[in-house]
């Protein structure tokens, strides 16, 4: 009897476990299927979608540009029957919607081609979502030339998920080329790209290279955060007033306010040492719509930021301001400017900080209270110095120590030696006191952006070299 009971147990386990691996093999078999189904009618979804699209026009493809970025001429022609009156920052202004056929027509009138086939030395700098950049030498210059990239994620996109030929993804992709050069000719500011040069055809891309579009504009140097973490104090400076001159001109544009909608430090290089914006394909014309100031809210998750205006005639007035405000506080102030800031500047720079943290004045206000900053370290007020009386350095004048005795310091503007900026002699004594591997200095000709003085400290000294535009300075009981 037992034994029955026990065999009944066990065939019934078996059969529940037969039972579950058949239903489990049929769920996996209806999910397979279902997938299959799903696969097969999204594929036919995506042909059909494809064959609507490549059947279409390229009068589809168009792009809002504001009437000011276009000529008299050909603001003339396309404004009427097109363009909308929008109220922007205080200035009536016309958009205008344009296919990527007025485009080309519109960019090849002023186009040099011819001129552009003259490039030589082309090398490959960066790529980003649409375009690469090349350096390359035109009429004897350095230039940066843009091209849209056969290879970029936009077209990589277009081509597999869309299912549209080259040609027709190559024009989408263009759009964006088209709208920064139209852009960066707009907004004429020093520390805007100049554009040197451009080829765009009048008939479209057909793989052959005297139809890719190409746009020259001022070479400059990639930034990143170390790149200018590793930047003198002095240095970081400049790239902070640059920035907040920029962000002025574009609260105040002629033709309105102007939002920096991708703003990072990829969309800025180095020209000269000053920063200029260069990357100008997703800029925001205008103030955003509104009906009420409820709708005037920006909001930054991850530091929790809100940022807020007033809904005045359709538009967030001042929406854009604030915008680029605190994205330059968060890309560029805070990060640049607390570090290695003189002493005596320390609270000037902290309140700064705070006021673009904070959002809580007008780019207008903040440049001033940069230019306060700019000209305490220009005009060395900065310095606090003891009523002691200061070695005497022994001066022989029209001397140099070329190559000769430098050392790396923390004070440095250089990748080698000791290389400073100082107001005049007495703080290059400071600073020399200061340092215990210092026993001279060297006091050049040369003038920093401030018009401070090159000074080159050295760790020994020996038979100096003739140099009338240096003079060498020997510490006491040296």
């Amino acid at each position: 009897m037992m034994w029955r009971r026990r065999k009944n147990r066990v065939t019934l386990a078996s059969f529940l476990c037969c039972a579950f691996v058949i239903l489990f093999l049929f769920a996996n078999l209806l999910i397979l299927h279902g997938s299959f189904r799903n696969l097969y009618d999204s594929t036919l979804s995506r042909r059909a979608i494809a064959r609507r699209i490549d059947s279409a026009t390229d009068e589809t493809d168009t792009v809002q540009l504001p009437a000011y970025v276009l000529s008299p001429e050909v603001r003339k022609r396309h404004v009427t029957g097109t363009g909308k009156r929008v109220v922007n920052g205080g200035f009536d202004d016309v958009v205008v919607s344009l296919t990527t056929t007025d485009l080309r027509r519109i960019l090849s009138q002023t186009s040099e081609c011819e001129r552009m086939q003259n490039m030589s030395s082309v090398t490959f700098i960066a790529r980003g979502w649409n375009k690469a950049v090349y350096r390359t030498t035109l009429d004897g210059s350095d230039v940066a030339v843009k091209m849209v990239d056969l290879g970029s994620e936009l077209m990589g996109r277009c081509l597999q998920e869309q299912g549209l030929g080259q040609k027709r993804c190559y024009d989408r992709a263009s759009m964006y080329l088209f709208k920064e050069l139209l852009f960066l000719r707009a907004l004429r500011h020093p520390h805007v790209v100049k554009v040197l040069g451009s080829c765009v055809t009048s008939s479209a891309y057909d793989g052959r290279p005297d139809t890719l579009v190409k746009v020259a504009t001022e070479l400059g140097e990639t930034i990143d955060l170390i790149r200018l973490l590793q930047m003198s104090w002095e240095d970081r400076l400049r790239v902070c007033y640059g920035l907040t001159k920029l962000i002025t001109y574009l609260a105040h544009a002629p033709h309105g306010s102007v939002a920096l909608n991708d703003f990072r430090k990829q969309q800025f290089v180095l020209v000269s040492g000053e920063l200029k914006l260069t990357d100008a394909d997703d800029i925001g014309f205008d103030e955003p719509h509104c009906k009420v100031s409820d709708d005037c809210v920006l909001e930054y998750s991850s530091p929790n930021v809100t940022l807020r205006s007033v809904c005045r005639r359709g538009h967030c007035v001042g929406l854009n301001e604030k915008k680029n405000t605190y994205n330059a506080a968060r890309h560029f102030m805070q990060l640049l400017l607390p570090h290695g800031a003189p002493a005596t500047l320390r609270p000037l720079v902290d309140n700064l900080i705070d006021d673009f943290n904070g959002v809580t004045m007008t780019t207008k206000e903040l440049l001033k209270s940069v230019n306060n900053i700019v000209e305490l370290y220009r005009s060395g007020a900065y310095v606090k110095r003891a009523s002691r009386q200061p070695p005497v350095y022994r001066e022989l004048r029209g001397s140099d120590l070329p190559g000769q005795w430098d050392y790396h310091c923390r004070y440095t503007v250089a990748s080698s030696g000791c290389t400073v900026s100082v107001f005049d002699r007495r703080e290059a004594e400071d600073m020399c006191d200061a340092e215990p591997d210092c026993r001279a200095f060297v006091l050049s000709s040369d003038r920093t952006w401030t018009g401070r003085i090159i000074a080159y400290l050295k760790n020994n000294v020996s038979e100096p070299t003739a140099n009338a535009r240096t003079h060498l300075y020997i510490k006491p009981n040296i």
